[in-house]
């Protein structure tokens, strides 16, 4: 060969095509990767039609093949430019999948290198550059630093690629650090008007809670916040990757303090600081698992049409097949150990079985049952092993996400629970918002079983145990936050056994008959269950508009919050408050009313803090003068345990809920009360028709449990661990006059109100004075009572549950004497 053929073939180079299919078989690939799947052709083809549009969202399922389709995407809009495109993942892990992937199939990548620069190929525009979202989103980052502005920015895995950016804009600081200190001494006193017993909690390092500074003190104090922050500005662990996208947008922070460690966290994060971000042309997201896409609207700054919009494949065959089972569901007398039973059949059957378990105590405890647990010191070990050999029953701690075990690695799947937030922001807003929490489990849930079912090929067996996902999953206004495609899973599970007279002698059978069909894929197996998803249909939710639009116009009144445009942010928010939205809602957005205008009115600030607390007593207490608040219940007791009784997805889910709160309800003696305990308490009044609620664990404040009707208010003590020889002491019946000075102190309500102790005597102590309306359930009341809830139990058991009306409800309340009035009469006694 002559010393210039090799440069020559130079000027013979291909003009590439931008079509997105088209390109891809241009590239020289390995066998595995020949054809492109029908879901990613059906992606590629309405990408090109609209590949002018400047943000577009693309929902695949787990296993559908994204991240080739997001390669391919930017490849082409590369190609299309000639300018610099980024592949951002949420971490290195999911960095090396998507380099070996896009080697594999031929597409030129590349990734930053070990001295901190780009490489000439992605400068070039000749090969994507791989990276990960903090390499972008942090106030060092080499983009901003050398200049280079991407025509085209991808976000794989979108709803962890959020919480990545979230993270990289919330200062962190560990309660070990001196800052942690003086923070919390400078806000003492306004967290002290909050709630002083919390912050004597935080200050003595209890776990569990957490308090949130007051917008107002925030705000006041920004200059001394400012001078304690300043000498730690190039401290690499705290501020040094924060402080340039924190201090030109303070006012739109929060800071929160738990008894470890506190957060200084953004109302949202203002990626636009960004410049390599903001200047791109064209953002996409990647997606398997979002239902409520307000985090990318908010966060990643898309526009709203591009989230109503969507990209979905409507071929849904190559998402692989799985059959979800809660046993529990089916049939709530199933104990524990014949749980187990059905995973030991899987096991005796040379299937491998994973479980998935938030925390340690879980592990530990499917440990004892013969399980290895997988963590960081042999996890590729053991995703080797699960490769390699059957019958194998492992666990893997917190490892909802960013785990591949397909085909055979991974046959049966239990989900275990369910982790709790990371963040302190989102733990406060649980607290007060249902649909934030509701939204992170259906999200963790839908990750979780991402794990086994990887292709169009790939299928498993998945079941869902553990009290908290079965407490998740009995409320049917919970399963809007899947994704159709699992929601039709989970109600073919129940479509499977519906008609079937399950009992304990057979459960396990019927569970692991229907199990092996799909895992030896009898051909009766696969025409049902292309059959039912056919079929089925999902309602889609008439809500999520009306929550996009809410969480757009939130957006803009921060972004004009933050550029001193008081006064256009208000309105904004008032157009919010003018929406269909519950209560909790328009107290979140008046409490924000306030935040947006103290600087400039606080007077009118406080006045809506005040409107903000009448309406939940979550929110903030308003920092001028001491408030009453009217405490109203609008509907009938019958009306409202209807309601509740009809917010359950099925019968059985129904059934379970009433079985717990009677074995929950038990006095035994233990060092402390027990939380279990009060919590039945509280859905014991939900079932009864109650407001109900827990102020002591909610508001770290008031009684362990607070019922209220349109004539009574209860006021409920729990003592449920003490011996049942000990009498009633002063110091209950002192806590009791407390809990009422605290109700009558907080709210306007023309009522009446009993206080009520929970505990096996009824007798006091010598010399111990009494109220006239204070109560004692002892051991023979809440005998008395368990029986009838038994008996509700058996009501709704043998009641089609699809026409329980109010009527039938007032009916056996009153003969279970478990109306208001009844109650009273039947189940509390005067103390002695």
């Amino acid at each position: 060969m002559g010393f210039f053929d090799e440069k020559n073939k130079e000027f013979d180079r291909p003009v590439l095509p931008i079509d997105p299919i088209e390109l891809y078989y241009s590239f020289s690939k390995d066998n595995k990767y020949n054809l492109l799947w029908a879901a990613q052709e059906e992606v590629l083809k309405k990408w090109h039609e609209q590949r002018d549009s400047i943000n577009l969202l693309i929902k695949m399922n787990t296993g559908a093949g994204k991240t080739l389709t997001g390669l391919i995407i930017l490849y082409s809009k590369m190609l299309e430019f000639n300018k610099p495109v980024v592949y951002l993942c949420p971490d290195n892990q999911l960095l090396s999948q998507v380099v070996d992937q896009s080697k594999m199939s031929g597409i030129p990548t590349c990734v930053i290198d070990e001295n901190n620069d780009f490489p000439e190929e992605f400068l070039n525009s000749e090969a994507i550059l791989i990276t990960t979202v903090n390499r972008m989103f942090n106030s060092k980052n080499i983009f901003d630093r050398d200049r280079v502005i991407p025509i085209a920015v991808l976000f794989d895995d979108a709803h962890r690629a959020v919480q990545s950016i979230i993270d990289s804009f919330t200062i962190t600081i560990a309660d070990t650090h001196k800052l942690y200190d003086e923070l919390r001494k400078l806000f003492k006193e306004d967290l002290k008007k909050q709630s002083t017993a919390l912050y004597e909690m935080l200050k003595t390092g209890a776990s569990g809670y957490n308090m949130k500074v007051p917008y107002w003190a925030w705000i006041d104090k920004k200059d001394n916040v400012n001078a304690l922050l300043a000498p730690y500005v190039g401290e690499k662990a705290t501020l040094l990757f924060k402080w340039g996208l924190f201090h030109n947008n303070y006012d739109q922070h929060d800071l929160y303090f738990a008894h470890n460690k506190l957060e200084i966290s953004p109302k949202i994060s203002q990626v636009s600081n960004v410049a390599a971000y903001e200047g791109s042309s064209f953002k996409y997201a990647l997606s398997a698992t979002f239902v409520n896409d307000h985090a990318i609207l908010k966060d990643l700054n898309f526009n709203k049409d591009s989230i109503l919009n969507p990209i979905i494949p409507t071929d849904r065959k190559d998402y692989g097949e799985r059959l979800i089972l809660t046993p529990k569901r089916y049939y709530p007398e199933i104990s524990i150990d014949d749980e187990i039973k059905i995973l030991n059949h899987h096991i005796e059957k040379e299937h491998n079985v994973v479980i998935l378990v938030p925390n340690m105590i879980d592990a530990r405890w499917w440990k004892k049952r013969g399980a290895i647990i997988a963590d960081k010191t042999n996890i590729e070990d053991v995703i080797d092993q699960l490769k390699t050999s059957k019958g194998n029953l492992v666990v893997f701690l917190n490892r909802y996400e960013g785990i591949d075990l397909s085909g055979d690695s991974c046959n049966v799947l239990v989900i275990y629970n369910h982790p709790k937030f990371r963040s302190l922001k989102n733990s406060y807003y649980e607290d007060i918002h249902h649909e934030t929490r509701a939204n992170y489990v259906a999200q963790t849930i839908e990750q979780g079983m991402g794990r086994s079912v990887r292709s169009g090929n790939d299928f498993s067996v998945v079941y869902l145990m553990g009290r908290d996902v079965l407490k998740f999953l009995r409320y049917k206004e919970n399963h809007k936050f899947f994704n159709d495609h699992t929601q039709k899973q989970i109600r073919m599970g129940l479509n499977l056994m519906q008609g079937k007279e399950l009992n304990d002698t057979n459960i396990i059978d019927v569970i692991t008959t229907a199990a092996d069909s799909c895992l030896s894929q009898e051909t009766g197996w696969k025409t049902y269950y292309r059959g039912f998803m056919d079929k089925e249909k999902i309602e889609k939710s008439v809500s999520r508009e009306l929550n996009l639009e809410i969480n757009e116009l939130e957006k803009k009144a921060t972004s004009l919050f933050l550029q001193k445009e008081n006064k256009e942010a208000e309105k904004l928010i008032h157009e919010i408050i003018r929406k269909d939205i519950n209560p909790i809602q328009k107290a979140w957005y008046y409490q924000m009313l306030g935040n947006f205008i103290y600087p400039i009115n606080p007077q009118q600030a406080n006045n809506y803090q005040i409107r903000s607390k009448s309406i939940s007593s979550h929110m903030l207490e308003p920092f001028m003068g001491k408030q009453q608040f009217k405490k109203q219940v609008s509907e009938a007791q019958m009306k409202k345990a209807l309601d509740f009784i009809r917010s359950f997805d099925t019968k059985h889910d129904l059934l379970l809920f009433i079985s717990e709160i009677s074995k929950d309800l038990i006095y035994i003696e233990s060092t402390e009360s027990p939380d279990y305990f009060e919590a039945a308490l509280k859905d014991l009044g939900k079932l009864l028709g109650y407001e109900s609620s827990r102020p002591e664990k909610e508001l770290k404040e008031g009684p362990d449990a607070l019922w209220g009707s349109k004539h009574f208010h209860f006021i409920l003590e729990a003592k449920s661990h003490k011996k049942p020889s000990n009498r009633i002491y002063k110091s209950e019946i002192e806590q009791l006059l407390s809990s009422k000075i605290w109700f009558k102190e907080k709210y306007i309500t023309e009522t009446i109100t009993l206080m009520i102790t929970l505990q096996a005597n009824s007798q006091r102590e010598n010399g111990v004075g009494i109220d006239e309306n204070m109560f004692v359930i002892d051991q023979q009341c809440l005998d008395k009572l368990k029986d009838s809830i038994s008996k509700l139990h058996s009501f709704i058991s043998n009641s089609d549950y699809d026409i329980i009306t109010e009527e039938s409800i007032k009916l056996e309340y009153h003969k279970l004497n478990l109306n208001a009035k009844a109650f009273i009469q039947n189940y509390l006694k005067v103390i002695k």
